[in-house]
């Protein structure tokens, strides 16, 4: 086999983060973005899941591989995220997790009404130098809004 002609996907590594999304429906909206983002991966990459509850800042699942997406699904089903102070618990976990992964693709989906503290710009240069990628989901009932933009700045 001419290995020139072999294509070779890179495995990747997504974390996504939970935040309470304070309206009716915000948590079940929120949960339908983290399966829907898990749910086109490869099997062979890897996803984690992480959310603030009543004991803090925890891993719902750590990275796990995406073949055992349907018991994902079940741990996101029964997953309550609070109302996170901060984004920083979460982010720092984050960026912890991925770096031990050895994916080559890393990537942070924050899903959140946006109303948390801001993560610092040393955090978000921690993630650059680490060549971590970051989006958000603003998921938005009650704050017409108001929150978008510092969703933006991460």
């Amino acid at each position: 086999m001419d290995i020139t002609n072999r294509k070779v996907m890179p495995k990747g590594a997504l974390v996504v983060i939970l935040h309470t999304c304070e309206f009716p429906d915000g948590n079940s909206w929120a949960k339908t973005i983290a399966k829907a983002s898990i749910k086109v991966l490869s099997s062979k990459d890897e996803a984690g899941l992480l959310a603030w509850d009543m004991s803090g800042d925890s891993w719902i699942f750590p990275l796990t591989s995406v073949s055992k997406y349907e018991s994902m699904v079940q741990k996101i089903n029964n997953c309550e995220p609070a109302d996170m102070p901060s984004f920083v618990g979460t982010m720092e976990m984050a960026l912890s997790g991925l770096k031990t992964s050895d994916a080559s693709q890393k990537h942070v989906i924050i899903i959140s009404d946006g109303d948390p503290s801001p993560p610092s710009a040393t955090l978000l240069n921690k993630f650059k130098a680490a060549k971590i990628t970051i989006s958000t989901v603003c998921v938005d009932g009650f704050h017409q809004g108001q929150f978008i933009k510092p969703m933006k700045l991460i």
